[in-house]
């Protein structure tokens, strides 16, 4: 009987642990890049295609980062941006900025 006892008692402990290591697990995962929203357009009409691109990547929260590429004839320059609760944080976003956002928020 004590046996059952100490086994039972182990099987707590255990069961306790998991459920500590399941809830840590799942606060990390708010945190991982989960949405993703992509918005091709071409900044200069009168040349090339719709090389430009802005890339939002963001965590459940909508915290994370819009990555802007413009791609014109000479140059191709490219920025990032803070994102904070899906909303621009500092400098301001763009249109094209915002539609990834918006993008990525719908998934």
């Amino acid at each position: 009987m004590t046996f059952l006892l100490e086994n039972v008692s182990l099987s707590k402990k255990d069961i306790k642990n998991l459920k500590e290591s399941l809830d840590n697990l799942n606060k990390e995962r708010k945190l991982e890049v989960k949405r993703i929203g992509l918005v091709k357009f071409n900044p200069f009409g009168d040349t090339g295609g719709s090389l430009s691109f802005s890339l939002s990547l963001l965590n459940d929260n909508g915290n994370g980062v819009v990555i802007t590429s413009l791609h014109g004839r000479g140059a191709t320059r490219v920025y990032c941006k803070d994102v904070e609760s899906g909303k621009e944080s500092g400098i301001e976003l763009s249109l094209e900025e915002r539609k990834a956002v918006t993008n990525a928020l719908k998934k």
